[in-house]
């Protein structure tokens, strides 16, 4: 009797232990369910967050974000500036007789201005050094060539356009204007022209170069 007592016993503990492995193993697989469920919600939401973060960029929002601004703070400054600028830029070559009067009527060149020119851009912390030595030699390689053809009508060649976006009418609206991010370069569509932004590792501008027709157009 005793022995059929202890027995009983043993079944009950040993069903009751069994219970409660049971349950500690049914929680076991909850939370591991759980935690496996928060952390793709948060892969997921840090795959939402780079793709709307970056747009069409294949780089990290920290990355880009600042090159990005500099871009746009760029702009901003340069719009603000176009009386200045186009002053710099028209008085490096201009005509020998504004009037138009006189039959010797030419283009002649100053590289005193070219060089006001340069400081006035190297001043406003937009541009890498770089960028700088290239401008002055491209404007170096259109004066002289001015100055070998002797042009005497018409816009002089190469400068008809601005000498960093490329065209004649910007447009003082950025709102509009789509950036995107790409290694060391920036590409700015503002719904006529694509400009690319070749950038130093400091964000800086390092050179600009056009890239053709907006798709919007």
């Amino acid at each position: 009797m005793k022995a059929t007592v202890a027995l009983i016993a043993c079944l009950v503990s040993l069903v009751t232990g069994c219970e409660s492995i049971d349950r500690q193993s049914n929680n076991a697989v909850e939370i591991e369910s759980k935690s496996v469920i928060k952390d793709t919600s948060i892969a997921k939401g840090q795959s939402e967050y780079s793709n709307k973060g970056a747009g069409n960029q294949d780089v990290s929002r920290d990355v880009a974000t600042p090159c990005l601004t500099n871009i746009q703070s760029f702009y901003k400054w340069y719009l603000g500036v176009q009386d200045t600028v186009n002053y710099f830029a028209n008085s490096i070559v201009f005509q020998s007789d504004s009037t138009g009067e006189s039959a010797n009527r030419f283009y002649i060149v100053d590289r005193l201005k070219k060089s006001n020119y340069l400081n006035f851009l190297q001043k406003s912390g937009f541009f890498s050094k770089y960028f700088l030595e290239r401008m002055n030699a491209s404007l170096e390689y259109k004066m002289r060539h001015i100055e070998k053809i002797k042009q005497h009508d018409g816009e002089p060649e190469g400068f008809e356009s601005d000498l960093i976006l490329f065209t004649q009418d910007l447009d003082p609206n950025t709102d509009n204007f789509r950036y995107k991010f790409r290694n060391n370069r920036v590409e700015v569509d503002n719904g006529e022209n694509v400009i690319l932004f070749y950038l130093s590792k400091d964000c800086s501008i390092d050179s600009t170069v056009f890239n053709g027709r907006s798709e919007r157009i």
